[in-house]
């Protein structure tokens, strides 16, 4: 009778198992479970039907915009690569004296500066820029669920 209540609860639990190659799980040599050929009776779906387990919800529309979504976040992602490739690859030379760094704005108002300690300094800032929003974008892009 203890035994029943045991079957039944474990009917009741999804399983799904996915199995490749040799599964070898013990102690001192000893195999817990051994699978040398997995067969679709290794995967236990408790009688849903696989593709009905593997469905993804929501209609074409929502879909191609989470598609868009994605597209336009592994634009940005291409960007961002490319910026740190170019701040990567970005010598100061053995004469830091032609080093500068200017700033314009919408006026065309600038300012420079040619102080080595301040271009390396900023070259630093948007190093670690470009990784903060590099690691956002990612994570956006894993949160997409297509």
């Amino acid at each position: 009778m203890k035994n029943e209540g045991k079957d039944k609860k474990e009917k009741e639990t999804p399983v799904i198992a996915l199995v490749t190659g040799n599964a070898k799980n013990g102690t001192n040599g000893q195999a817990k479970h051994q699978v040398d050929n997995p067969t679709p009776e290794t995967v236990n779906l408790n009688g849903h039907n696989p593709a009905a387990v593997l469905a993804v919800s929501g209609t074409i529309d929502e879909r191609l915009q989470k598609v868009n979504q994605l597209s336009a976040l592994a634009t940005r992602r291409a960007g961002i690569l490319e910026a740190q490739n170019r701040l990567s690859t970005f010598q100061f030379g053995s004469d830091q004296s032609s080093v500068k760094i200017t700033l314009t704005d919408a006026k065309g108002k600038s300012f420079e500066t040619s102080n080595p300690e301040s271009v390396d300094a900023a070259l630093q800032l948007l190093r670690s820029r470009a990784e903060e929003e590099l690691r956002r974008v990612e994570k956006q892009i894993f949160e997409i669920n297509l």
